[in-house]
């Protein structure tokens, strides 16, 4: 936060609302924001080996950084006999070990920087195991809200320059209302907690009154407005792109709300801010990799980042535990952006993958297509609760008929064999992450 918006947040309320209308928010922010915006505005129509210059670079004085100031990676290097010079680019990165949760868990406090001063702390949400907590740049999170601004812009809508509906994150305390307006930057938050068949005309009336051109929420929450929306034949009267993030965006959910609300683009991130995709109307469904934002490496399937702004902590081939497929077609989008199109696909969490008793180990992609390929599933989600055992919850669809059931237990028991019992269960919605408002598909518990 800058100055101008400190010295606004002290002026009483009607003041207040005239102010944040009257001043944009890009000066409202901490410069840096403003810096780091203009930046890479310009650079992301650089050509790509001009931008990788660029990334190289800035490489070799994280590294160097990370050699003289942070004693974890000095004894890394010295372990295995490297000197920052050995790492030029990030064909030289694999010299480094990969690093985990556990290795951030067990030396913290050697992977700071004791340079720096002023810092920032993330926590991981914790939703797959234990919080994984970290300190950044004081900087930080102007850095992302840059990237960020400029993936809001590539979809053709304006992350604070207009009035935008934000369908995630907002729980309402008990007996809150469902949906506020912020107008320091210029936000309608709606809950995505409170969705039903029940309740889809009041969240019609609310998005239309916002005004709203963009809808910014999960896939999840923007696949069951869509179909909530088509069963009680309605339509929104203002949304012109809906920006998703946070979860995957599956396939087949895309006909579906494009045809009831409208064009989708996602994007790819994470709290550690390692690594940032996103996709563009003209890159055919492939994403973008933000060649400034960090270096990305796909190891065995695997995201790994490294994050190219956070000196605090440096996060040096950091596995996340997300899954990705490459692109072996045309890098070269037809946008003219110099940002790559290397990633076709985000395919889950390694922590989504389900384990039989017998040791196979079973990605959540084979439970998606299965049942996209069911009648009568519109929403699903899986629970592996113990080695022998899983749920799943069936949100129906337009198709369903009896036979539905018994088809997905079926396509179940065939994929994970006659040592797991299968229970599945019809049900009207299936519940969001209580602090995060998310649905996470398929998930283990144990």
């Amino acid at each position: 936060m800058g100055q101008i918006a400190r010295t606004i947040k002290r002026f009483p309320n009607p003041i207040k609302r005239v102010a944040y209308a009257a001043v944009p928010f890009r000066y409202r922010w901490h410069s840096e924001y403003r810096r780091i915006l203009s930046m890479i505005l310009q650079m992301e129509w650089w050509p790509r080996r001009d931008i990788e210059a660029w990334q190289r670079a800035r490489l070799c004085h994280l590294i160097a950084h990370a050699y003289e100031n942070v004693p974890y990676y000095r004894h890394v290097m010295d372990k295995r006999g490297l000197v920052p010079t050995d790492i030029q680019g990030p064909e030289d990165l694999p010299k480094l070990p990969l690093l985990d949760k556990a290795t951030i868990r067990e030396h913290g406090d050697e992977l700071k920087a004791s340079t720096c001063r002023k810092t920032i702390t993330m926590s991981t949400s914790g939703s797959t195991g234990e919080p994984l907590t970290l300190i950044g740049d004081a900087t930080l999170y102007q850095m992302e809200a840059a990237f960020v601004t400029r993936t809001y812009r590539a979809h053709g809508t304006r992350l604070y320059g207009e009035k935008t509906l934000w369908m995630r994150s907002y729980a309402p305390p008990e007996g809150g209302p469902i949906h506020y307006y912020n107008p320091e930057i210029k936000r309608h938050y709606l809950s995505a907690f409170h969705l039903s068949a029940s309740t889809v005309e009041e969240y019609k009336r609310i998005i239309d009154k916002s005004r709203c051109r963009c809808l910014s929420t999960y896939p999840s929450a923007a696949y069951a407005l869509a179909m909530l929306l088509d069963r009680a034949g309605l339509r929104l009267r203002r949304i012109r792109v809906i920006h998703v993030a946070s979860e995957q965006l599956l396939p087949q959910w895309i006909p579906l709300i494009e045809r009831i609300i409208g064009p989708i683009y996602d994007h790819y991130g994470m709290m550690e801010k390692v690594a940032l995709f996103h996709r563009c109307p003209l890159s055919g469904g492939a994403y973008h990799e933000n060649l400034e934002y960090g270096i990305t490496e796909i190891v065995d399937g695997e995201v790994v980042g490294t994050s190219l702004w956070n000196f605090a902590m440096p996060l040096i081939r950091y596995r996340t535990g997300d899954l990705a497929e490459l692109n072996e077609g045309e890098q070269q989008c037809a946008c003219g952006r110099g940002l790559p199109l290397t990633v076709r696909a985000f395919t889950g969490r390694s922590d989504d993958i389900l384990i039989t008793p017998d040791g196979r180990y079973i990605p959540s992609v084979n439970f998606y297509t299965m049942m996209y390929k069911t009648p009568g599933v519109g929403m699903f989600q899986i629970v592996q609760d113990a080695p022998d055992h899983v749920m799943a919850l069936i949100v129906p669809s337009r198709e369903f008929v009896p036979t539905t059931l018994t088809r997905v237990a079926e396509g179940l028991r065939q994929r994970l064999g006659e040592g797991v019992a299968v229970t599945v269960r019809a049900v009207n919605d299936i519940k969001r992450g209580e602090k995060t408002g998310k649905v996470r598909c398929v998930r283990r518990e144990f």
